[in-house]
């Protein structure tokens, strides 16, 4: 007999509550992800204690991920303002930090028609 868990949230609301910007796989269940936008750039931040820089590659595809070596995979959702040929990525006592420019909005100009 199935009972009805009365706090399962997924069985009344589906999926409406999960937040599909960040993706997160791990088998260790302290990890942190952190993901801010602010009005000038995104910031990234994801706790990977023990783990060295070379053990991290980040790569971007149809998302931001986030691989450490036998460890985590972090996936984080692109925007259009993203200037990725300008991320900087820096790692310090367990901690990667990935701070991505905003571009600049271009104003709407008219067309005139002849």
């Amino acid at each position: 007999m199935n009972r009805l868990n009365l706090f399962d949230w997924n069985y009344y609301f589906g999926n409406f509550y999960s937040c599909p910007k960040t993706t997160l796989t791990t088998e260790a269940f302290s990890t942190r992800t952190s993901f801010k936008a602010t009005k000038a750039e995104y910031q990234l931040e994801v706790q990977l204690a023990g783990k060295k820089k070379e053990d991290v590659e980040i790569t971007v595809g149809n998302v931001i991920s986030v691989k450490a070596k036998d460890y985590l995979t972090a996936d984080f959702r692109l925007y259009d303002d993203m200037q990725l040929s300008s991320a900087v990525a820096k790692m310090e006592h367990g901690l990667l930090k990935v701070t991505i420019p905003r571009q600049s909005k271009t104003p709407a100009i008219k067309i005139p028609i002849s």
